[in-house]
């Protein structure tokens, strides 16, 4: 925490965080690696924001997930909707945690079809939501109970529908954090055995850039 006292413009606490970007970049050497670090920073104004030492504290910390949303490595100035969005988000957690409870979530299926007899040969699931849904998923932790209980289910509909398509496939997207699960393998064996479904029947898709970002991992 940095505090900014006879501020006179906010041009100058918005000159103070763009040189603490700027420094905190700097490439520092680690037993011989280059590593570059970014920082992200909110900022609150008193009296503006509020006269309160525990309020203006929370205000800079809610800017500063905003910042961290907005790509990091930058700053952003606290403003009333910042609240409003921070509550959204929150409420969208517990519902998805409540969702996960009740069994109230529902999986969406895409056929894949042959296209030279056009027969149905398989089936793909892919999560399909706002924009703001797998990110925060993914940050708050809850995206790996929410993979889990989709590929249960995929597997157990697709066991389902083998029973008058026996050659039928699904395909589900893991998650990038499923896919940093050290027991994957033994949780997709689990599931494969609960449900019935043949190993052979189960792909598991993932994406470029999660095998980019965890190419040792990834190579194992």
């Amino acid at each position: 925490m940095i505090l900014l006292e006879d501020l006179r413009e906010l041009s100058d606490a918005a000159a103070l965080a763009e040189k603490l970007c700027e420094l905190v970049s700097q490439p520092i050497d680690v037993n011989g690696q280059e590593m570059c670090l970014t920082t992200s920073i909110g900022i609150s104004i008193t009296p503006e924001d509020s006269s309160d030492a525990e309020q203006l504290i929370r205000f800079a910390d809610t800017a500063m997930y905003r910042a961290k949303e907005m790509g990091r490595n930058n700053y952003q100035f606290f403003t009333p909707d910042m609240n409003a969005h921070a509550g959204r988000r929150l409420q969208l957690e517990n519902n998805l945690r409540k969702a996960l409870q009740r069994q109230e979530m529902e999986v969406y299926y895409q056929p894949q079809v042959e296209m030279g007899s056009g027969r149905i040969i398989g089936s793909e699931h892919g999560m399909i939501s706002p924009n703001d849904f797998i990110p925060l998923a993914e940050e708050t932790g809850v995206i790996h109970e929410i993979g889990s209980w989709v590929l249960e289910q995929a597997c157990r509909q697709t066991r389902h529908w083998q029973q008058t398509c026996p050659d039928l496939t699904i395909a589900v997207n893991l998650s990038a954090r499923q896919f940093r699960n050290d027991n994957l393998v033994g949780e997709v064996s689990a599931i494969l055995k609960e449900t019935g479904l043949p190993a052979q029947s189960l792909e598991l898709e993932l994406t470029e850039s999660l095998l980019v970002h965890d190419i040792d991992i990834a190579t194992h």
